[in-house]
């Protein structure tokens, strides 16, 4: 009975694991020296991004604990420009260059939109500068004040009720 229990745990366990991208580490790729990493923060969770870019060509990898059938391989590499404050990827995605405290972060659109239009914080939306591809993520914590935390969640909250 007891061996009955473990195995469908430990299968789900091994399955879960199998299918979860790994964060990009110099062991496992080698940085590009000199190069400008922005990676998801801590409070993304189980979802993590990771974006370098130098001499006008960048990679990226993202993982989470989403299992998802068809996905690219790791990293996606390609050309970027920027564009006043827009980082434009050969791959079609966009970011916002916008400071925060003055740290220079990278918002997705639809983290801009949220903010522009909700003053909602979206977590999942915007990157933070570390030092390499094997740097821990950072928090986005300190990047707001208390006051603005509080009005996202509140945001949040009425913008669920509405639907």
């Amino acid at each position: 009975m007891r061996t009955c229990l473990l195995t469908p745990t430990l299968l789900l366990a091994l399955l879960t694991a199998s299918c979860r991208t790994e964060r990009p580490t110099e062991a496992t790729v080698a940085a590009w020296q000199g190069s400008q990493v922005f990676v998801l923060p801590q409070e993304g969770g189980f979802q993590s991004e990771t974006l370098e870019f130098k001499d006008e060509r960048f990679r990226y990898w993202f993982s989470s604990d989403v299992i998802v059938p068809n996905r690219p391989k790791y990293p996606i590499e390609g050309s970027y420009e920027f564009r006043d404050e827009r980082l434009i990827l050969s791959s079609g995605e966009t970011y916002t260059v916008r400071p925060l405290r003055g740290i220079r972060t990278l918002w997705k659109p639809s983290a801009v939109d949220y903010w522009d239009r909700h003053q909602v914080i979206d977590v999942y939306g915007i990157l933070l500068p570390v030092e390499n591809i094997s740097s821990q993520q950072p928090t986005l914590k300190p990047l707001f004040t208390k006051e603005q935390w509080n009005r996202s969640r509140e945001q949040v909250s009425q913008l669920e009720q509405k639907k």
